[in-house]
């Protein structure tokens, strides 16, 4: 079973639509998407521990950290299942609701692989706007390493999920998908810049 697990894990990357459609059609409920959203919160934890300069806080965070951290893992995934599900339908798409649940659920557990670089690159970017702000007559100087690994992670992370939402509805191209999602979330951030500056 673990092996079957690592080998979709690595098809998730290589192979997205192939994996995600292995576990819709599996016929898993939704005991095991919320197994895989608590293994992904946990890979999570375990990264930002072993990773050097992932946290920004020195010794251990306390309990009620990771409990915070687990519950909002949670309303995440319920987020994104709801969003997914309706927003595909509306747009044709033929996915089920369980099957938006075991789909976000490995969502969250595969791209719980890049921890090690989105949190290390997080941490060296806010530490650089930090340095910045305190000392406004220095020019700031923004880590392009960091810059350049959060860019690729979160291309990354789009290009998956827009695959498994694909998969998800039985949408035959997944550019198409991932054109959508660009556009929903650009309208949805310049709605709340618009609402913020009293403009709406």
């Amino acid at each position: 079973m673990i092996g079957a697990l690592f080998e979709n894990l690595f098809d998730a990357f290589l192979r997205p639509r192939r994996s995600v459609r292995r576990l819709i059609d599996g016929g898993h409920g939704l005991d095991a998407a919320l197994l895989l959203v608590l293994l992904g919160y946990l890979a999570r934890a375990i990264f930002v521990l072993v990773t050097p300069g992932a946290r920004m806080f020195d010794g251990a965070m306390p309990m009620a950290g990771y409990l915070i951290g687990l519950i909002e893992a949670y309303l995440t995934f319920g987020i994104l299942v709801i969003a997914v599900h309706h927003v595909g339908r509306l747009f044709g798409g033929t996915g089920t609701l369980p099957g938006a649940a075991i789909a976000m659920a490995w969502y969250q557990l595969v791209v719980s692989v890049l921890t090690p670089f989105v949190a290390s690159a997080s941490v060296a970017f806010i530490e650089a706007v930090k340095a910045a702000s305190e000392n406004p007559d220095t020019p700031p100087e923004l880590p392009g390493g960091s810059m350049l690994i959060l860019s690729l992670s979160l291309c990354v992370m789009m290009w998956l999920l827009a695959s498994y939402v694909a998969e998800l509805h039985r949408f035959e191209r997944t550019w198409n998908v991932l054109s959508v999602m660009i556009g929903l979330s650009m309208g949805i951030s310049i709605l709340g810049i618009a609402l913020t500056q009293g403009v709406v």
